[in-house]
């Protein structure tokens, strides 16, 4: 149960010196209690506590009490903020919203090519890849947002404890020392303080009053009038500090609210995306690879196996020219490539994730193993020697294992 709080801390009451009650069987003193009967410690005896005795006693209780929250909620306000949090109060907030948008964004790029990429290992191609290039955005705007308002939240609920904090200690400050270099003076009776240095907030041994004795010369300057004889206290305070902190808070929940229904309707967006994208894509491979595994019209080696299981096709190539494939892989998949002519070629490879370039000679023969699956640019380079040469193009380790349906 709270205790309850006296408006003017310094106004306490007065007590009445008491008379030790006594044991009636064997007259030794009795501890007070705030209960009507105890037992003496020494006969075990039954012994009545008058009622005014029980009053005053409960008083004293309750006024430890209220003093020990008190000095409690002091220490909280009274500790000193970190200077990163004073830091951060003193930026305007035009300026941390300029920096968020600036670095966030660098930031908030790095996450999401972590995510997409952790996407494509899930797909097993390059997401962009497998679907639209606009597939992810309604997921990336509201992902940024969400992210955006709890950095905005942060700053604002710092700054608010800070400025707040320096308000409520402002008014509740010590007077200034009678001459400079001595102690600080009670702000209420003006009777000096001969505490620690480092001491934080102390009550006036003459009016209760509380202080707080180490708040800034800069804060005290404008307020210095308003903080003489203000008749606050430090339950005033803590009213004041958790009813700025419970609007900041109430605040930021609602801004949770808005930017999380904004969330969901992007996110829903990006689990119903278009399904048409996936169709698409898988028509694309069957192109590419009617166009990869076709025969040329000038081939005069026949291809081996049927088209489409891969087994493998043989091409022949003019001397001197560049042929060039966007190919869809899989993860996984071995792209090889034998050399069974007389003519040199160089091979490159080039996709999202993987970067592969080779010169095969005759007789010689080439594997890429794909990483992550997706649209794989292949460039195929002959070199002007009189000779034509002719490649064979494989593609093992193909398995059940498809895009999902």
């Amino acid at each position: 149960m709270e205790p309850h709080i006296i408006e003017n801390s310094f106004e306490k009451p007065e007590f009445q010196e008491l008379t030790p009650v006594t044991c009636d069987k064997c007259g030794s003193a009795v501890p007070l209690a705030s209960r009507e009967i105890v037992s003496c410690i020494y006969c075990g005896a039954s012994v009545q506590i008058p009622a005014e005795y029980q009053r005053s006693n409960q008083a004293k209780n309750q006024l430890e009490e209220i003093k020990k929250h008190a000095q409690k909620f002091l220490e909280k306000l009274g500790s000193k903020s970190k200077k990163w949090e004073i830091w951060l109060s003193l930026i305007p907030s035009w300026a941390f919203l300029l920096i968020l948008l600036l670095g966030g964004t660098f930031c908030y790029d790095m996450i999401m090519k972590t995510f997409k990429y952790w996407l494509s290992l899930k797909l097993e191609v390059y997401y962009a890849d497998y679907l639209s290039d606009s597939y992810t955005v309604p997921f990336d705007v509201g992902l940024f947002f969400v992210l955006l308002s709890l950095a905005m939240a942060a700053f604002f609920i710092v700054r608010r404890r800070v400025f707040v904090s320096r308000r409520l200690m402002t008014v509740l400050a010590a007077g200034m020392p009678v001459k400079p270099g001595g102690p600080a003076t009670c702000r209420h009776c003006g009777a000096l303080f001969m505490v620690n240095e480092n001491e934080l907030v102390a009550a006036c041994d003459y009016c209760g009053t509380e202080n707080f004795l180490q708040v800034p010369e800069e804060w005290l300057s404008k307020t210095r009038k308003v903080t003489s004889f203000s008749g606050r206290n430090v339950f005033w305070a803590e009213r004041e500090f958790e009813r700025e902190m419970t609007s900041s808070r109430l605040s930021l929940f609602n801004q949770l609210k808005l930017y999380g229904f904004c969330f969901a309707i992007f996110t829903a967006a990006f689990i119903q995306g278009d399904s048409t994208e996936i169709r698409l894509w898988k028509d694309h491979v069957a192109r590419s690879e009617r166009e990869l595994f076709a025969i040329a019209s000038d081939a005069p080696i026949p291809r081996t196996g049927e088209p489409f299981k891969m087994h493998g096709v043989y091409r022949m190539y003019t001397d001197g020219r560049q042929y060039k494939y966007k190919m869809a892989l899989k993860k996984d998949e071995i792209l090889k490539f034998s050399n069974v002519g007389t003519g040199t070629f160089s091979l490159s490879l080039r996709s999202q994730y993987q970067r592969e370039s080779h010169k095969i000679e005759p007789a010689q023969s080439k594997e890429f193993r794909i990483n992550l699956g997706g649209w794989t640019d292949l460039l195929i380079t002959t070199y002007p020697e009189n000779h034509q040469p002719t490649i064979l193009i494989e593609l093992n380790n193909l398995d059940s294992r498809r895009l999902p349906q």
